[in-house]
């Protein structure tokens, strides 16, 4: 066993709210990752998730720390962020070999779910206004995860870590691989660790060069092109050969009848050199300004699209689009 005094955690994890397993009722089990599982519950009245760790019988003593101080890590992330678009933690469980997290409980779970109950006809298609208010609010977490003061790349922003409320308000979840750049000599620390999952992930990660705040942009494009699409990025090709597209930038195929705004943000987000993506600041300032019409017609059963776009959002001048905040061409 993995005593939680042996494991040796930051002093910071010191003020964070210990639950006591006792004051918990565990509920179904609502969702599952590589290393836990994550079940609704209930904490003194308060509807609330607990992720837990999966920690086996003939698991080694190394392998038991190491997924333990990757949850202690979430822990201590995700206790220093407070925005309306990060997932809220309310406290971590360490007893009795049981290792977990409680946070605030998200009604329609993630977005990856949601686009698969959709696929499979079990829920109605996204509106146009809410594909828009989802991409917002993850551009809103995004911008406040990369304008704190050091940094903070989530390095796993997909589909799988983008949290609804039951009226479809999008939070950022799943910190534990999210990193923190302290600035060095002046210019902030690039890093070169492959984390993340590939279908999401940047090719500058995968080739294990130099990344920053960027490659999480790349990541963003993906999830653009899941909304739109209903699908899965890379389905059916094996890992693999994913990880191979993605180091030789063969992007994700985006269909004809995609509305050319977001077209043209998708290959954006996908540009080879980095520098050259866009903040989320400039992406959600480009979403928010974006009209479509009414009757664009994009949806699971269309083959083709009617859309009339308005890309200048205000009809107040000639200008192009995005002039004064994302370049688009």
């Amino acid at each position: 066993m993995v005593a939680i005094n042996e494991i040796g955690l930051p002093k910071r994890l010191e003020d964070i709210t210990r639950i006591a397993s006792s004051d918990l009722i565990i509920g179904d089990q609502v969702g599952e990752g590589g290393y836990s599982i994550v079940y609704s519950g209930d904490w003194n009245g308060t509807p609330v998730a607990l992720k837990i760790l999966k920690t086996k019988d003939e698991e080694d003593e190394k392998t038991k720390r190491k997924v333990i101080r990757l949850l202690m890590s979430e822990s201590q992330m995700l206790k220093a962020l407070r925005h309306p678009n990060i997932l809220q933690f309310l406290g971590f469980i360490a007893e009795n070999n049981v290792f977990g997290i409680v946070t605030e409980f998200m009604e329609r779970g993630s977005l990856y779910q949601n686009l698969k109950d959709i696929r499979n006809k079990l829920k109605e298609e996204f509106s146009h206004d809410i594909k828009k208010k989802i991409l917002i609010d993850i551009c809103r977490g995004m911008t406040y995860l990369h304008n704190r003061n050091p940094v903070v790349l989530h390095r796993d922003l997909k589909s799988l870590n983008v949290l609804l409320t039951s009226d479809l308000r999008a939070k950022l979840a799943d910190m534990g691989l999210s990193r923190i750049f302290q600035p060095l000599d002046g210019n902030r620390n690039r890093v070169m660790s492959v984390v993340g999952t590939p279908h999401w992930t940047a090719p500058e990660v995968l080739n294990r060069e130099d990344y920053d705040e960027k490659a999480d942009v790349w990541s963003f494009g993906v999830i653009i092109w899941e909304l739109i699409t209903y699908s899965k990025p890379y389905e059916g090709k094996p890992k693999r050969d994913v990880i191979i597209s993605v180091k030789r930038l063969q992007q994700l195929e985006i269909p004809a009848n995609c509305p050319e705004f977001y077209r043209k943000l998708m290959k954006k987000c996908w540009k080879e050199d980095s520098t050259k993506r866009p903040t989320f600041h400039q992406l959600r300032i480009s979403i928010q300004k974006y009209k479509y019409d009414t009757d664009c017609n994009l949806s699971l059963s269309s083959n083709s699209s009617s859309c009339s776009l308005s890309l200048n959002p205000d009809n107040q001048d000639n200008s192009p689009p995005f002039s004064s905040v994302l370049s688009i061409n």
